[in-house]
């Protein structure tokens, strides 16, 4: 069976991915006050405000998955937590970040780019 070494030390890897996990519960009041800022600036916009209301929905069904997944270590609710975020998530977030159709704000824009971030950062751990 073949041997990975990574430069990253072990303990380090953990470590980064529980602080990516905390910091994701606190992010994510803040991403839904966000969200209900965005919403009214941009309410004739269907399109988005449809989206930010999908993903608060996932956000809150991943952070549930993932800690739940994780402090009773099961392995259902863990993949659960990795689909929600691989597949529903990333490309909502890739789509608001990188349209040029759509008016997005300066703020916007950051909080999106933080939020996926710390979501591959999560994917990645």
């Amino acid at each position: 069976m073949p041997v990975f070494y990574t430069p990253i030390p072990q303990n380090l890897r953990v470590g980064l991915a529980n602080v990516s996990g905390h910091i994701s519960v606190y992010l994510c009041f803040f991403l839904h006050f966000h969200s209900s800022v965005i919403c009214q600036c941009t309410y004739d916009q269907c399109l988005l405000v449809t989206e930010m209301v999908l993903i608060n929905i996932f956000e809150v069904l991943r952070v549930y998955l993932g800690y739940v997944g994780n402090l009773k270590e099961k392995v259902p609710e863990l993949a659960g937590f990795w689909l929600i975020s691989f597949l529903f998530q990333l490309p909502i977030l890739l789509f608001f970040i990188s349209d040029e159709d759509t008016i997005i704000l300066p703020h916007e824009r950051a909080v999106h780019s933080l939020y996926l971030g710390f979501l591959l950062g999560e994917l990645l751990a």
